[in-house]
Formats: structure tokens, C-alpha cells, sequence
């Protein structure tokens, strides 16, 4: 081996009387497979790889390595003399063992101090948070094969099952392998900060190592450590809302708005958690009744209560929340710039951050510094970003810059968690509380100055920090003074910027054009995040051509897959630009594209059906296509043994592709299997009429 650190890809499966390693070289591909079982005992070549590795300073790169392959490692090196003295079987047994126990714990220990320094992406993504497995990745980045464990871990494991182990093992390695590839910017990212700033980033996620730079910075200030910074923590709060807490600048006028502020006064709360939801309505609430919305899915009449904190005003229902305010248009769904309107996005600059620095709001036990630190940081973060700006070349400004976005953001988070020294219930609710009436007050100014002016103006939505109009652009030039104005009395820069249009089904599902490219969300969103499920991408694609270019969702459905002369995807790309700037398009995927992802848990069985009743189980990850022709897909309840079809739809049948060519999209071997499949281009084209009909709305004839 190498004398310079290696970086291995690996993966580890630990049965009953059976224990396999497969371990990738990033650098080099080579592979190495090791068994340890009575037909097959590599234990003398692990155990010199193992030490090689140690010797040599490798790390191992794997995905939960850090709570479960790591601490086996460990434990492998550790019984070294007791694992060889024995039967390979029962050395396996032995680590089976250990592993059964680091599963079954209640108490998950994130060990740091490992004999082969660990670099786990699964927990720098916060995945352990988010709960998202390797299957769903594979899914997700369009590997070619999703894989459930062919076998169960205390099954009694024979010469012939090892094999298919290790193919398992080699497929995890190298989709692990393929993910790690796919966030090595951010791999490189906690580098340069673990460099710069002192400290191993390697295996936080983005909000940790904001909170981390945050509290260091508060250690130096205060010279207290983290631990005495947490023993200062006012526990069990009781916030009084209406004394003092909501900002003397505050001066609503619109009566929804003003019986908001009033309700709001009155409350005394120890925790956001359940503060914005399921409110019985009793004294305090019957005066907010007049101006809420009754849809069920903000007020529950049966049980009388609020589910959701609202108030209706300027055609929106305006909720109000733990993650900031949010609304949208309750009677419009389309806007656009043209001659006589214009669209205006106005944001107010890092809202949380600037909210503490501007009006020196601070947790009681940490007190001024708290603002010194957070304005340093900002101003800080300010000049690297502009260095960043102005030299492409300059990347440790970048990481710095990008370091301090993540601390200023990640404060207000951990105001609320128990578990950080900046907890602080008083000062997390009014930033959420101030942070909302300081946004209705310029909805309110912004709205009043228009119609004073005679012009019409539509209010499009609201977000946690910022809102969108539709205005007469005859009051655009008296806008920017207004947003002046604005800036001025609530102490926290706004900006604003021209967008083409929007064409929006609610507020978390929208196409929003821009003059350099398009911003999608919710159900319309294209190139999703590893962690969301990409099912259908075609739909969302034939969705927003049709808002954005006029293209008939039948056309892009069915031309997706269509070939030229020479083979290749006759439309590689949309003309649906994230940045025109950068050229930056949506990409034809191919036949992934119209992939169906699903998983189950260990409370269902999937089964094939096919149409002469045969029946077949199949692994808990799927990836299946919609046809014409195939198997139904079952889900069975193992307790009660309930049956419902997985898909609810009785015109169209399912093929399951765990299992796809491993190739380019425009190889032969994928346009054979492209063309081996029957599509059901009739179930796709609803589905995305139905984001189309969600926006436009059912009652206008499209031109289909």
C-alpha cells in the first residue's frame, strides 16, 4: 500500500455466522473483498489491511460508518487475539454480535476518536437527521440498481450465499462511492473551514458547524467554554408577549392585522412548539374569528379550533408560524410583467441575524455580546462575500463567506433547542413574533401607498422574509421610495428585484420566472435534493414547459424519449433555465425520468401480481414504471393482512426496474431497454395536467 493517506469506500455486512468488507480505493478503483465465514476465512488479510490502513493514516469514506461500520472496525481490531483464536464462524458470531447491539441501543453515540479516522456522508448531509436510507439515494441519484439486503442477517449463512453478499457489498460501495462524488464540494468545504477555523468539520452538518463557529466566537468573547455557556441557560421560561416584547416601531393599522397583534399580546408561552397549531378557540380567540379563514385546512369546525394560526387580508391567508409567516393569493394563480404591470420581489437582508444586531434583541443569560458577536460575524461575512464577488479565483474567502452564512443562519434554530448554550425561549419568540408583524406592517405600507396613489395592486404571497406585488408599473419610481422609507423605520435592509411572472397553486408549489432563469418549488420542482423523492420527473418537466414555453404536455411526454439519426435523446435539454447566465438548463434523464420511487417499512410486504394472479414478493425500495401492460403492485399489512393496490389506479399496470442497464442514456443497451418497455405516456400527461389544472384551474378548456 501507499505511504500517502488512502481514502476507501466501504461497506460492511455483519450475519449470524458471516462477516463481509468491501473496500474501494478513490484513488487508485482498486477493490478489496474480505470473508469471514468457515468456507472462506480472510481473517490474516483483513487484519493486515486494517493495519496498513492504520499505519499509513487512510480514512475510511462510508455511509452510517460513523454509528455502526466504524465502531465494528474498532471492535474488530480490539478483539484481534480473541477473534483469532477461534473458529472463523465463531469470530463472525462475535461481531455479528457487537453489531446486533450498536442497532438494538436506545443510546446512539457518535464516536470521534476511531484507530481509522472516519468520513461518514451520511451524517454531514444531516441525513441521520433526516432519516434518509442509501436505497432511497439510489433511487435518487438515478444509480442503476436499488438493492434491499437479499438476505437476512440471521439467516445461517451457506458457501452459496456469499456471492450474492458480496455483490450487495459492491453495489452499496459504489453508490456510496457515487454520492460522495456527487457532495465532494461540500466534502472540500469542511476541509478548508477545518483548516481555517481549528476545529474537524469533517463530519457536521451545515447547521453544526454554524452553531460551532458561533459559539467559539462567543468563548472568546466571554472567555467562557461551551458547558459554562450552557450551565447560564434560563430554563422553563414563561414568555410574556405583551410585555414589551413586540418592537415599539410596530404600528399596524388594517384591523385583521391590528386584531392579530392584540391576540398575539395577550399570550404568555413557554415554548414555540405547539404554540401556531390546534388552538381551542375560547375568549381570546373568538375576537380573531371574523377575520380567519374557515377552510378546513386552517380551522377545524368540529373540534372548534384553529389548526393553523391565520388571519385573511388583501386576498391571502396569512398563517402565522414557528417558521415565519406565510401566504398566498387565495383568487389569482397567474401573474405577469407586461406594458403596464410589473412583478416585484421584495426581501428583507439576513431578516433573523439583522433582527438582533438592529434592535439588540439577545438571550437574557448571554447578554450584548451576544449582538457584538452576531454583527461581527455579519460584517465579516460581508467582506469575504464581496472579496468572494469580486475574485472568482479567491476561494477561501468563498469558504469563509460561506462559513459565516452558515453560522448567522443556524442561530435561530438553536435559540430553540435545549441541547445548545444559545437556548433562549424569549429571545427565539420575538424574533418569530416581531419578525412577522415587522413583515405585515410593510405589506400594509407598501398596499395603502398604492391604492393612495390610485393604482391597483395585487399582493401574490408572503414568506418568512419578504413578499411579492403586482403593481401598476406607473407606481414603481414611488415603490423604491416607499421600500426606502421602509428600511429606515425597521432597521434591516430591503431589497427588491423584477421577476417575468409567477404561476403559483399555493404557496409551497410555484413556477416563478426570472430575467436570468426559473425558480421551482414543491411539486413542480424538477432537480430535487437527494433526500426528496424524485418520482415522475417528466411530470414536473412537462408542467413547467407548458407555463414557461407553451408546450403541450402531450408533446413533451411523448417526445422525452424520442431519438435522432445517430441515437442520441433527440431533446437533451428544455429551454427551462436555472441561470441563462451560466447556461445552466434542465437535462433530459431518459427513461429515469419516468420512474416511480417507493418504500415501505418492515410493517408492509410489496408483492407482483400478475394478471393470472401469480404472486410475487419484492424488496421494500422499489423503482417501477407505469404501462400498459405488466403486474399490479400489492401492499400487504403483515398484521392484518389488508391488501390495497400500491398504485391507486385500476387503467394502468406497473413494471419494477430495481435493476437498470448500467450505462450512458444514449448507449444501445438503454435505447433497447427504453424501447422493451410500454409506457403508460396517458397516466403521465394526467399527472402533470393536474399540476397544470392546479394553478389554471379546472373550469378553463387547455389547449390539449
Amino acid at each position: 500500500m501507499s505511504n500517502n493517506p488512502q481514502g476507501w469506500v466501504y461497506d460492511l455486512e455483519t450475519l449470524s455466522n458471516c462477516f463481509t468488507g468491501v473496500f474501494y480505493n478513490i484513488a487508485t478503483k482498486e477493490i478489496k473483498r474480505f470473508v469471514i465465514h468457515n468456507d472462506r476465512d480472510d481473517r490474516l488479510s483483513f487484519y493486515e489491511f486494517l493495519h496498513q490502513c492504520v499505519n499509513n493514516k487512510d480514512v475510511f469514506l462510508g455511509y452510517n460508518n460513523i454509528f455502526f461500520d466504524g465502531p465494528i472496525i474498532d471492535h474488530t481490531i480490539d478483539s484481534q487475539s480473541q477473534f483469532m483464536a477461534c473458529s472463523a464462524s465463531s469470530a463472525a458470531t462475535l461481531i455479528y454480535n457487537k453489531a446486533q447491539n450498536l442497532i438494538t441501543s436506545n443510546k446512539i453515540s457518535y464516536n470521534t476518536n476511531f484507530y481509522i479516522k472516519q468520513l461518514d456522508v451520511y451524517k454531514l448531509m444531516n441525513y441521520d437527521r433526516l432519516f434518509v436510507s442509501l436505497k432511497t439515494l439510489q433511487g435518487s441519484m438515478r444509480w442503476h440498481q436499488m438493492q434491499d439486503m437479499p438476505i437476512h442477517h440471521s439467516k445461517h449463512i451457506v458457501k452459496s450465499d456469499i456471492d450474492d453478499i458480496l455483490a450487495y457489498n459492491d453495489n452499496d460501495v459504489y453508490s456510496t462511492n457515487k454520492f460522495y462524488e456527487a457532495v465532494k464540494t461540500e466534502i472540500d468545504l469542511r476541509k478548508t473551514i477545518s483548516k481555517l477555523y481549528g476545529f474537524d468539520a469533517m463530519n457536521m452538518s451545515s447547521t453544526k458547524i454554524g452553531e460551532t463557529i458561533f459559539i467559539r466566537a462567543l468563548e472568546k468573547a466571554t472567555g467562557k467554554d461551551s458547558k459554562q455557556l450552557k450551565e447560564d441557560v434560563k430554563k422553563n421560561q414563561i414568555v410574556d408577549i405583551g410585555d414589551n416584547l413586540i418592537f415599539s416601531f410596530i404600528e399596524l393599522k388594517q384591523e385583521p392585522f391590528v386584531k392579530m397583534r392584540e391576540y398575539l399580546e395577550k399570550q404568555k408561552v413557554t415554548h414555540m412548539k405547539g404554540f401556531f397549531t390546534e388552538i381551542p378557540v375560547g375568549p381570546n380567540e373568538e375576537e380573531l374569528l371574523p377575520f380567519v379563514s374557515k377552510h378546513k385546512s386552517y380551522f377545524n369546525k368540529k373540534f372548534n379550533r384553529f389548526e393553523k394560526l391565520n388571519v385573511v387580508h388583501y386576498d391571502n391567508t396569512f398563517v402565522i408560524g414557528a417558521g415565519g409567516i406565510h401566504s398566498v393569493n387565495n383568487n389569482n394563480k397567474v401573474f405577469k410583467s407586461s406594458n403596464t404591470r410589473l412583478l416585484v420581489d421584495i426581501d428583507g437582508a439576513s431578516w433573523y441575524p439583522n433582527f438582533c444586531i438592529a434592535h439588540n434583541w439577545y438571550p437574557e443569560h448571554l447578554g450584548p455580546v451576544f449582538v457584538k458577536v452576531y454583527k461581527e460575524l455579519y460584517d465579516e461575512r460581508v467582506k469575504y462575500k464581496t472579496l468572494a464577488k469580486n475574485d472568482k479565483s479567491n476561494i477561501e474567502a468563498n469558504v469563509i463567506q460561506t462559513a459565516l452564512k452558515l453560522s448567522l443562519n443556524s442561530v435561530y434554530g438553536k435559540l430553540g433547542s435545549e441541547y445548545s448554550p444559545l437556548h433562549d425561549s424569549k429571545t427565539q419568540l420575538g424574533i418569530c413574533i416581531n419578525g412577522q408583524l415587522t413583515l405585515l406592517q410593510c405589506i400594509e405600507e407598501v398596499m395603502s401607498r398604492s391604492k393612495a396613489a390610485g393604482y391597483s395592486i395585487n399582493l401574490l404571497f408572503s414568506n418568512t422574509d419578504g413578499f411579492m406585488v403586482d403593481i401598476d408599473r406607473r407606481f414603481y419610481d414611488e415603490l423604491k421610495i416607499v421600500i426606502d422609507e421602509l428600511t429606515e423605520t425597521i432597521g434591516i435592509l430591503l431589497e427588491y428585484e423584477l421577476c417575468d411572472s409567477m404561476y403559483q397553486a399555493n404557496v409551497n408549489n410555484f413556477i416563478l420566472t426570472k430575467p436570468d432563469g426559473v425558480k421551482l418549488k414543491g411539486s413542480y420542482e424538477i432537480d430535487k435534493d437527494f433526500h426528496k423523492n424524485g418520482s415522475m420527473r417528466i411530470v414536473s418537466i412537462a408542467a413547467a414547459n407548458y407555463f414557461i414555453n407553451g408546450v403541450d404536455p402531450k408533446d413533451t411526454i411523448h417526445n422525452h424519449l424520442k431519438r435522432n439519426k445517430v441515437g442520441k435523446l433527440a431533446n437533451e435539454d428544455y429551454d427551462i433555465y436555472y441561470s441563462k447566465k451560466h447556461n445552466k438548463k434542465v437535462v433530459n434523464q431518459g427513461i429515469y425520468d419516468f420512474v416511480v420511487l417507493k418504500k415501505t417499512d418492515d410493517r408492509f410486504q410489496l408483492y407482483e401480481v400478475t394478471t393470472k394472479g401469480v404472486k410475487t414478493p419484492v424488496q421494500k425500495s422499489i423503482r417501477y414504471v407505469l404501462t400498459t401492460s405488466g403486474v399490479k403492485l400489492l401492499k400487504e399489512t403483515k398484521e392484518t393482512g389488508r391488501i390495497g393496490m400500491l398504485e391507486a389506479t385500476k387503467k394502468s399496470y406497473e413494471q419494477v426496474f430495481n435493476k437498470m442497464p448500467n450505462c450512458d442514456l444514449n448507449d444501445q443497451q438503454m435505447i433497447s431497454f427504453e424501447q422493451s418497455i410500454p409506457i403508460n405516456y396517458r397516466h403521465y400527461i394526467k399527472e402533470a395536467q393536474k399540476l397544470i389544472y392546479s394553478i389554471e384551474g379546472y373550469g378553463q378548456q387547455l389547449l390539449f
